[in-house]
């Protein structure tokens, strides 16, 4: 073996020992010319030299805990704050992780788009035409397939008392596009769209539930609205329908699955439906919607009343909505809370390394080099974040159930939310993160230090400018940082504030909603409709505590709120491509029950029935668009399209209405129900003192009207428009909780750094106050010096503010990323709180007697 060989073999091998084993071996090597050592003795080398760092290790450990252990209370301060701040940021990247990084629990989920239906000019998305789903799917050349899905609600009748089930109307194809398999039985075939068949697939749930998990279930038929279906498969347990309503909703409620016949695609009056479809392999989001707006313009091109085109949105997209934002927004102020903490841990670890001066200085003097010192100035802190990593996932972990307990639709796909071994590896990653973070400091102060003059040195040699410096650094970046999430929190609090008092146009308190589907045959004749709304209307109108009681087609807040817009005429003026609102059919009391004030003219009466005079009432952005009040007697067509498209005569005016807090006032025209029925219809009451039967009671009142229809919700409308800002609600709680952590951090970092700076100037307080200094110029000078240091964090603050509030800009309502009185109220708390973090080390300086400060040394 020649000689440049041998040394590359050698020095490899050493490399795994520690520095003094590596230059005693190579002494020893060359001093001996002759030898020739094999491969086994250079793995020798290399094992002998492990074993020194292993048991070198060992070493460092068990005397790091033993030291740890003589100091019970910086240990606990240390672990307690840094597990406080790694388990947040642990349970909020788990959430980021199933939210934004997982796979969705589809095959092809990457190919998954979703398709909306949009009116040029308006920003509102609406559900597909079922009968442009074929032209679509076969004019494509970028999506392998299109499914159509809507959700309706169904009755069940012949189990007992009939009651509402969550049905869901598919295409065919619906379960092969999102490769959903059946644990029983089979899913849908093209077969099962033929005239006459009713086959329908259940959920894991409906089955265990309703059915007692029979496992005969297959081919048994039950009564959906009064016909027939028979069961070909149960679903998978895991299996989710790719509509979530709810943008942060993660729980699939569907029962039943039904597949929509053939005839529902060829005719514009089956409606339409949400759409989803599955990209052909290599294809872009981008890609497929150019194909689509082509299609779009061939079909406006042939059939000029066709308005829409269709958007393609990932499936990504659609499941997360408004969460994407929240979730970036929570992790990064997570991230702030953690840098705090070190921040905190820092300046415990230099007030340790200054009161072991002495030891440090002793180690040093017996033959201890400074790289063993700060070695095990490190591995003491490994071991504190180690130990914090630790209890950080046990803490995360009840956080999570914490937080699926009480918000289980918070956040898309919470339930599927836990510790994994992603949530493992991200803790690793912190503990390492932080140990170098909160290390550097308190190592590099270790190396700089005169060992050998702190033996020399009395207790009375003070702290250096520099360390003054770097202490103030710390807490001036503390205080900025709080500034910043206290911000986004204010900001998000302010903005659900300016929701929770929006003038809704309509008062929900006391109000309450039954919703109802008609669903037998004989409900086809509009006269049949009439009667069981009349007969419904006039039972709830009877019960007791109920001051009055309306029906509708669509009630603001609820689910059944109806967004779409629909083109309206006035009889002798040009039309007005402009001139849309969404309608709602009511009885008379509607506008009463719901608090909608009338601005002219009249509402609804009984003698506005069906063969009376066609009238209508509009709200107040209509009548402006009709010459305001003037708009009383004039007449307007409404394009429903087919019979219903007649003049009807302007009878009142109505103020306007949100629909939610956060949406713009929505113009609408109000017809009545007798004169409009509509099978699908809302029982709104007004009960000032409601009973805790009420709604039992109106079930009651329903089934007397007909004994096979049943109630499918009922909800306050107080409640309804409440869960209309849970995603509002859920960022102003997340953040308010991490401003307290962020801002309780922060206060202990500024009363631990002033509490050390007092300790330090005992002697010259006390010299002060022997010269005739008084005890409030000492306690002048010690909040003086918190001030300013508050004052330069929160100019730190502000810049960092600027950056870090625009994550949040798309979640406020009403108000700017940087609204100046938010930012000087946040400055004026944080600027006195850390006045009230200062005042115990201020008075405890000020109280120095001054005999006692001088032989303090």
């Amino acid at each position: 073996m020649n000689d440049s060989k041998r040394n590359l073999l050698l020095d490899a091998a050493l490399a795994f020992g520690p520095r003094e084993f590596r230059e005693e071996y190579r002494r020893q090597f060359y001093g001996d010319v002759a030898s020739n050592p094999s491969i086994t003795e250079f793995l020798d080398v290399a094992w002998s030299g492990i074993a020194l760092r292993l048991e070198g290790l060992r070493r460092n450990l068990a005397l790091a805990v033993r030291t740890l252990v003589q100091a019970p209370l910086f240990a606990f301060i240390t672990i307690a704050t840094l597990a406080i701040a790694m388990s947040v940021n642990v349970a909020v990247f788990s959430i980021a992780n199933a939210a934004l990084f997982a796979p969705l629990p589809f095959a092809h989920a990457d190919r998954l788009v979703f398709l909306t239906g949009h009116v040029a000019g308006s920003p509102i998305a609406y559900t597909v035409g079922k009968s442009d789903i074929p032209y679509y799917r076969n004019g494509s050349t970028t999506l392998d397939d299109i499914a159509a899905y809507d959700s309706l609600p169904a009755t069940l009748t012949g189990l007992g008392v009939p009651r509402v089930v969550q049905a869901d109307n598919t295409s065919w194809n619906f379960f092969e596009i999102t490769g959903a398999h059946a644990q029983l039985g089979r899913l849908f075939t093209q077969d099962d769209e033929r005239p006459g068949t009713s086959s329908i697939v259940i959920s894991d749930r409906f089955w265990r539930t309703t059915l007692n998990a029979d496992p005969s279930v297959i081919g048994r038929t039950l009564t959906l609205d009064g016909h027939p279906a028979r069961i070909v498969g149960v679903a998978q347990p895991e299996f989710q329908s790719p509509d979530l309503r709810n943008q942060l909703a993660a729980v699939d409620r569907f029962d039943i699955w039904k597949c929509l016949p053939a005839s529902a695609f060829l005719s514009k009056s089956s409606g339409s439906a949400y759409a989803t479809a599955r990209l052909r392999p290599g294809v872009s989001v981008a890609a497929a919607q150019a194909d689509l707006d082509r299609i779009s313009a061939g079909l406006a091109a042939r059939l000029p009343d066709h308005q829409f085109s269709v958007n393609v949105r990932s499936l990504q997209d659609r499941f997360l909505g408004y969460a994407r934002s929240l979730i970036l927004a929570v992790s990064a102020a997570v991230g702030l809370v953690l840098l705090i903490a070190c921040a905190n841990v820092v300046n415990l670890l230099l007030v340790r390394a200054a009161a072991r001066r002495k030891e440090f200085a002793l180690r040093n003097a017996l033959g201890a080099s400074r790289s063993h010192i700060i070695s095990q100035v490190m591995t003491e802190l490994a071991v504190l974040t180690t130990a914090a990593g630790a209890i950080a996932l046990l803490l995360a972990a009840g956080e999570l159930r914490a937080l699926l307990v009480l918000q289980p639709d918070m956040l898309p796909r919470l339930t599927h939310v836990g510790i994994d071994l992603a949530s493992v590896g991200f803790i690793l990653a912190i503990v390492i993160v932080a140990t170098l973070i909160a290390g550097f400091a308190p190592a590099l102060s270790t190396w700089n230090r005169n060992l050998t003059g702190a033996l020399k040195a009395g207790s009375r040699s003070g702290e250096s400018a520099a360390s003054k410096r770097f202490r103030s650094a710390l807490g001036v970046s503390e205080v900025a940082l709080a500034f910043t999430v206290l911000a986004g929190c204010a900001l998000l609090v302010r903005s659900l504030s300016a929701l929770t008092h929006v003038d809704l146009g309509y008062t929900p308190t006391g109000v309450y909603s039954a919703s109802l589907l008609l669903f037998s045959d004989r409900y086809n004749d509009t006269a049949n409709i009439r009667t069981f709304a009349q007969s419904t209307l006039a039972q709830v109108r009877l019960i007791p505590g109920v001051d009055d009681a309306a029906l509708s087609f669509s009630v603001p807040g609820t689910n059944g709120a109806n967004s779409g817009l629909i083109p309206f005429t006035q009889i002798g003026a040009p039309a007005d491509p402009n001139q849309k609102a969404a309608f709602d059919s009511i009885s008379d009391g509607y506008f009463h029950v719901m608090g909608i004030p009338l601005v002219a003219g009249r509402a609804f009466t009984a003698q506005d029935r069906a063969g009376s005079q066609p009238v209508i009432v509009v709200s107040a952005a209509v009548a402006q668009l009709l010459g305001g009040p003037a708009a009383i007697g004039k007449r307007i067509v409404v394009q429903f399209g087919g019979p219903n498209s007649i003049a009807r005569t302007i009878v009142g005016i109505v103020g306007d209405i949100h629909r939610s807090p956060d949406s713009p006032v929505q113009p609408m025209f109000y017809l009545p129900l007798d004169q409009l029925p509509e099978p699908a219809f809302q029982i709104v009451l007004h009960a000032s003192h409601a009973p805790a039967a009420l709604a039992q009671q109106v079930g009651s009142a329903v089934a007397t009207a007909d004994r096979m229809q049943a109630v499918e919700t009922f909800t306050s409308l107080n409640e309804d428009v409440a869960k209309l800002l849970t995603p509002q609600r859920t960022s102003a709680t997340l953040m308010a909780v991490l401003a307290a952590v962020a801002l309780l951090l922060a206060l202990a970092g500024i009363y631990a750094i002033l509490s050390y700076a007092v300790e330090q100037r005992r002697h010259e307080f006390g010299i002060r106050m022997a010269i005739g200094a008084r005890s409030r110029d000492v306690l002048g000078n010690v909040l003086g010096g918190a001030v300013r240091l508050g004052l330069f964090g929160v100019a730190l603050g502000l810049a960092l503010a600027a950056l870090g509030t625009q994550l949040i800009s798309g979640l406020l309502f009403n108000v700017s990323a940087l609204d100046p009185i938010t930012l000087v109220a946040v400055i004026i708390i944080l600027l006195a709180s850390v006045t009230l973090a200062s005042l115990i080390p201020a008075l405890r300086g000020s109280r120095l007697q001054p005999a006692v400060a001088l032989r303090y040394e």
